[in-house]
């Protein structure tokens, strides 16, 4: 029997967030990028959600569930980018994050927003 692999689910990641989803915001994500799995960590670039870049880049949100604009600018991507606990072992970074201390800098910045990983 074939084996499968279950990656992270719509939202998954959320230990708790405002009430009415307040936490939550209609976001626009870049043509050209692809995150493949819920609770993507991104950043803002030119008013569009991208890829975080390790080392200096500046983590804003995190969308609620995969996100596919390698064709087109998504529209009403929904990201949570306040007011929310988050499990950190649920969370998926770019490939170029991968250094514990680069993953300590980002919880430090989303803190200041309210965003809380645990």
């Amino acid at each position: 029997m074939a084996t499968s692999t279950e990656t992270n689910h719509a939202g998954e990641f959320i230990v708790s967030e405002a009430k009415d989803y307040l936490s939550r915001d209609n976001v626009t994500v870049l043509t050209g990028t692809n995150f493949s799995v819920a609770g993507s960590v991104v950043e803002l670039d030119t008013g569009k959600y991208v890829p975080l870049v390790a080392g200096s880049g500046n983590p804003v949100a995190v969308l609620y569930d995969a996100v596919d604009a390698s064709g087109a600018d998504v529209v009403g991507a929904v990201a949570l980018t306040r007011i929310a606990t988050l499990q950190e072992s649920r969370l998926t970074y770019t490939g170029d994050v991968n250094l514990d201390a680069e993953k300590d800098a980002i919880k430090v910045i989303l803190l200041s927003q309210n965003i809380k990983v645990v």
